[in-house]
């Protein structure tokens, strides 16, 4: 009777282990591949994580099943570790990021060794995750050139120059600039700072005196200018167009001689009247 019982027992143990093992025959996903640190979306790290979620518990994740994927422009970066948060959940590490551009984590599509519990092998890749738009190269002055007026020769006492940048900056004010005298006796003052977009600025210099070749200059640094990533502009920019100020009067020069000539004219005149 011990004998049946145990006959038994075992049949009812091996059913359940048996009916479980052919219930699971549905192989793993990725539910999501999302940001994780930093969580913006716009960044200028170097490295950056990501978290993977899996539709369930799964084993042999590592580093080579992913793919660090350029969705434009020039970057290159390089998976670097995975860390498993729960064995449904991995935070994987991409680093050696340089360039710009936008990157994505990709789960490859074959040959991960991925499985879960049941031996189940995860069911091709993922390719839809949230990207990082990466921005480290830091932002330029493009050209600054006369705006108001257009003109090289003005006789005006407040002029405008238009300033553009090689993307969208902030933290430009009045005091990121110098007027330069090229030559003569000018004075001038950089009075304000207009957005005309987020990457082209309109910038007033007024309380102009005397003559000569005036420029506006941004200087090499202290700006306090940077890109929407956060990048500090890179050094200053001297090389802008010019207005040539002329406002001093023009006035009547005559020699010595010229002078007895005009008193003697002039006393002819007299007498004869």
């Amino acid at each position: 009777m011990r004998k049946v019982l145990a006959i038994l027992t075992l049949f009812v143990l091996f059913s359940e282990v048996q009916a479980q093992t052919t219930l699971d025959q549905t192989p793993p996903t990725v539910n999501s591949i999302n940001r994780q640190s930093p969580p913006g979306s716009t960044t200028n790290a170097t490295s950056v994580t990501f978290k993977v979620t899996f539709s369930e518990k799964v084993s042999g994740v590592d580093a080579t099943d992913f793919t660090a994927t350029v969705v434009s422009g020039t970057l290159s970066a390089t998976v670097a570790s995975v860390t498993a948060v729960s064995s449904s959940i991995y935070s994987v590490t991409v680093n050696s990021i340089s360039g710009d551009g936008v990157l994505r984590l990709d789960l490859n599509a074959s040959g991960t060794g991925i499985t879960d519990l049941a031996g189940n092998a995860i069911s091709g890749g993922y390719t839809t995750g949230q990207t990082y738009t990466i921005y480290i190269t830091p932002p330029t002055v493009k050209s600054i050139n006369r705006q108001s007026p257009p003109g090289s020769t003005t006789n005006a006492t407040s002029v405008t120059f238009k300033v553009t940048f090689s993307e969208s900056v902030n933290g430009v004010d009045a005091t990121d600039f110098t007027t330069t005298v090229v030559s003569g006796t000018l004075s001038a003052t950089v009075a304000s700072v207009t957005a005309v977009s987020s990457s082209i600025y309109s910038v007033t210099v007024n309380f102009i005196s005397g003559d000569g070749v005036l420029r506006l200059d941004l200087n090499a640094s202290g700006t306090g200018i940077t890109d929407l990533a956060g990048n500090a502009i890179s050094g200053g920019y001297t090389s802008g167009q010019t207005y040539t100020i002329d406002i001093t009067l023009p006035t009547v020069k005559t020699s010595n001689r010229e002078s007895m000539l005009l008193l003697l004219l002039l006393k002819s005149l007299s007498l004869n009247q």
